[in-house]
């Protein structure tokens, strides 16, 4: 069982309201957890990738790169006569984890690759992070639960910072904590000291951190209602801010609350970082738009494809989604929440070595052609339409998670049984698995 942190409470009121604020935080980052992969720069070189027949394009698809007037960047409008399709498949290279193996997931919240192949593994049920040579063999865990040096409660992201430390995210309350390689304590990120930080997704190059998170903005209009802005921003390596990108306003309270699924899976869970400091962010749940902010955090572009309409769910998906949204908010006494008959229509974004970008749609995630874990659409720096990508290989999309690496993809089996609620959702869940393969194109 997940434990809270610590907290003195200098009255009720300021006790019930701490509270409130780490149940909202545990909420949102398990709920949007459940999407199949964390945006990550991919290095599989497309140059190298063999292209299958190319389809007939599906009427009326086209590209659209448009900035918004503010931005006073060039607009173009691409038709799209023909797709193309281009095939990766999958070769295992070894796998941890199960019924049959000694070493046991929690819920894994993130993967990450060092210089040498290692791979590092945040387990956010557990605390901590599990070290792995490229080879499958555990080297070491690294971190633990708990608010001392290098100790961190919730974690819900892992990435590089600045300076070649490790970063790990804290949620609530918002720091994030960085390591050295081999666990040892780095001090925590100088973030601006604002107060109720939440803090949900970063990445880190060279010369920044951009990160997702929220902060309270005072009182609602109805008593009782409280602001919370939703937002992503760019630091420097001194925690000084560079660039604001985008952010969104709603309203929470504490007791008979109406729960809005976008604002569970909002923006802070789909956007990503390029090799040259751009950031891509899906800013709509139910439209198929992203918008992309180059390396001086002015809006450069924004990809829309009104033609591709999120997927309904079924009566069995929403039903299940209804009750595990249900089961994690049972904590606010009183309230609701409302599930779309969608799912969100763009799952994750992705940025390439080359500076290309990957959009998987929710047709990319839900309704993929038989043997098809994953499609994707690649766009070129511009905006402009290139190509689909289908990734062939086991697993079962929607269930299991993937994580793309370096030039591996990682992939997480019943991952949705590992963050759902055991009263309510899972009962007998067979214990999750990280297979590691590698990404090939078609002989």
């Amino acid at each position: 069982m997940e434990q809270r942190p610590r907290m003195i409470a200098t009255s009720a009121d300021q006790e019930v309201r701490r509270r409130w604020q780490y149940a909202l935080m545990r909420t949102k980052a398990r709920a949007l957890a459940l999407a199949l992969a964390k945006p990550r720069r991919l290095a599989w070189p497309l140059a190298a990738l063999v292209c299958a027949s190319p389809s007939s394009a599906e009427p009326g698809v086209e590209s659209a790169a448009k900035s918004a007037s503010e931005s006073g960047a060039e607009s173009a409008t691409v038709n799209i006569s023909s797709e193309e399709t281009v095939e990766l498949h999958l070769t295992k290279l070894w796998e941890v984890g199960g019924e049959s193996d000694d070493w046991i997931f929690g819920n894994v919240t993130q993967i990450i690759e060092d210089a040498d192949g290692n791979i590092y593994v945040l387990d956010g049920q557990l605390c901590h992070i599990a070290v792995f040579s490229p080879g499958g063999e555990l080297l070491r865990t690294i971190g633990r639960e708990g608010e001392g040096p290098g100790e961190f409660y919730n974690p819900q992201d892992l990435f590089h910072v600045p300076g070649g430390t490790l970063g790990v995210a804290q949620v609530f309350p918002g720091k994030i904590v960085e390591l050295l390689p081999n666990g040892d304590p780095a001090g925590n990120f100088a973030l601006p000291p604002w107060g109720s930080l939440k803090i949900f997704r970063a990445m880190g190059d060279d010369n920044k951190l951009v990160v997702a998170g929220s902060i309270r903005q005072g009182q609602g209009d109805v008593p009782g209602d409280f602001r919370e802005r939703t937002f992503l921003k760019a630091f420097a390596p001194d925690g000084s801010e560079l660039h604001h990108y985008h952010h969104e306003d709603h309203s929470a309270r504490y007791g008979g609350m109406e729960f809005q699924e976008p604002e569970f899976d909002g923006f802070e869970w789909r956007w990503a970082l390029s090799p040259d400091g751009n950031v891509a962010v899906a800013t709509s749940f139910e439209n198929y738009e992203v918008s992309v902010w180059d390396g001086d955090g002015s809006l450069d572009h924004v990809i829309r494809r009104p033609d591709v309409a999120p997927v309904r769910r079924t009566r069995e998906e929403k039903e299940k989604w209804q009750r595990y949204y249900e089961s994690i908010t049972t904590w606010n006494p009183g309230s609701t929440f409302v599930t779309e008959p969608t799912f969100p229509a763009i799952s994750t974004v992705n940025f390439q070595s080359d500076g290309s970008l990957w959009i998987q749609s929710s047709h990319g995630t839900w309704r993929t052609a038989p043997d098809v874990l994953a499609e994707f659409d690649v766009y070129d720096s511009g905006g402009l339409f290139q190509k689909k990508v289908q990734v062939r290989g086991p697993g079962t999309p929607g269930e299991d998670r993937v994580f793309l690496a370096g030039d591996r993809m990682y992939v997480v089996t019943q991952f949705f049984d590992s963050v759902a609620d055991p009263d309510d959702i899972v009962h007998d869940a067979e214990p999750s698995r990280l297979i590691a393969y590698t990404v090939e194109t078609q002989p």
